[in-house]
């Protein structure tokens, strides 16, 4: 694994505190100067987003199944502000949706089946954070980032 730390800050919005632990230590692991910011809920991410005092993250990594606002409406707030659509947006689920185009459609970077697998998580993350350039010009067919064996 690189420590390049091309994204050093990072926001996660996702609200299983397994998740969000497992996340944390994968990420220490492959990328120990990235700082981390949690949201635990939409609301909680997009407060963090428009305040004036919160340098903005890097790339967003955003659960789609939460409570409350569901994750695809979380990323429309984002993606309809012209101060936040810029950032790097990575979609994660347990489950594959039936259609990733809407997705794709509202400017999100990489969607992502979370992996089963502490080994898997820091690929996918060592990925995500280490790669340069990995947000520019993602052609469709590598939207959906799945195999990480």
């Amino acid at each position: 694994m690189t420590t390049l730390s091309f994204l050093p800050l990072i926001l996660i919005v996702e609200d299983d505190e397994d998740d969000i632990d497992f996340f944390r230590y994968a990420l220490s692991d492959v990328s120990p100067n990235s700082k981390l910011h949690i949201a635990k809920s939409c609301e909680d991410a997009l407060g963090h987003l428009f305040s004036e005092a919160q340098q903005k993250p890097d790339v967003i990594f955003i659960d789609l199944m939460m409570y409350g606002i569901h994750g695809i409406e979380c990323i429309k707030k984002i993606k309809q502000n012209p101060a936040l659509r810029y950032i790097p947006v990575v979609a994660i689920s347990s489950a594959v949706p039936f259609d990733l185009n809407p997705l794709y459609e509202l400017g999100v970077s990489y969607f992502i089946t979370k992996p089963t697998t502490f080994e898997k998580l820091k690929r996918v993350i060592d990925k995500m954070v280490n790669t340069p350039n990995i947000y520019q010009n993602i052609p469709k067919a590598n939207f959906h980032m799945q195999d990480f064996v």
